[in-house]
């Protein structure tokens, strides 16, 4: 199962692409002793249910197939309902 979320001060070191650049930034810089506020740093697997939503939708379909404004705006809405 993959980690969905990391405290700054895990000893962990997950990888770059667990976690992105700037969160493994702050995990590392924790970890060498510099003062960094808490905090948490979210995974790519956080969002894997989410986005498996956002783009099963119809309203994903629809801007893969005419990529407007209209259906970009219509994904906005349903990324923002799902949340």
């Amino acid at each position: 199962m993959n980690k969905k979320t990391y405290v700054f001060s895990t000893k962990e070191t997950p990888k770059l692409t667990e976690v992105g650049g700037k969160a493994l930034a702050l995990i590392e810089t924790t970890n060498a002793g510099f003062p960094v506020p808490e905090g948490i740093a979210l995974s790519v697997s956080f969002f894997d249910e989410w986005l498996k939503d956002i783009k099963s939708s119809n309203e994903w379909k629809a801007l893969l197939d005419d990529t407007t404004k209209v259906n970009c705006d219509l994904v906005k809405s349903k990324v923002d309902m799902t949340r």
